[in-house]
This record gives structure tokens, sequence and C-alpha cells, in this order.
């Protein structure tokens, strides 16, 4: 798993892609994890797990909103019980969704 991984995160910051999320499940819970720029060699990676509704005893979604009309597009990330109880709630800029270039000096 760590190659693949590792794999992954080289191919998305040496082609420069911005703007990826992560998404995955099948671990019996909902969340929202970030892999630090140090780990993943460019930007945070946002993992968002989302395991089946029916699985464990919370039942937990995620649902994921989109604005791509913002001068910064955003995506508001929710984690959902099966309480309608909202666990978490984050929203992430596509601006923080990509490799930081280091300032350009002028001289």
């Amino acid at each position: 798993f760590d190659f693949s991984r590792k794999r992954l995160f080289t191919a998305i910051m040496s082609n420069d892609i911005s703007g990826v999320l992560y998404l995955s499940g099948d671990i019996h819970r909902c969340g929202i994890m970030a892999h630090p720029a140090t780990e993943t060699g460019g930007y945070p990676l946002y993992e968002v797990i989302s395991s089946g509704i029916a699985n464990g005893p919370l039942k937990g979604f995620c649902r994921l909103d989109f604005d791509t009309t913002a001068d910064d597009p955003t995506v508001r990330i929710r984690v959902i019980q099966g309480d309608g109880s909202v666990r978490t709630d984050r929203t992430l800029m596509l601006s923080e969704l990509r490799t930081q270039e280091e300032p350009r000096r002028v001289y």
C-alpha cells in the first residue's frame, strides 16, 4: 500500500496536478485526513473517507458540495451521521490544493 500511495503522490506532484482530493472508503468509518506536503512532495493532499452508510453504529456518510463559480473555487466536505448531525464540516479552496511556489526574486 505504501509503495502505491507514494507512486500516486509522485505522479500528482511531478505532473503539477492541482485540485486533487483523494476519495476512499471501506474502513468502516468516515472522516477527512490531511496528508501533509512533507509526505506528498507538494501540497497537503486531503483524503475524504466515506464508508458504507450501513457500516458501524453511527451509519454516516460524506457529502461534497462544489462551488466552481467563486473566484477561488471551493469544496465543502461534511461528515453526516445517521441521525442527521454533522460531525465534520470543512471547506477547502482550490488555492490550498496546489503546489506552493517559492516567491520569485526580482533583481
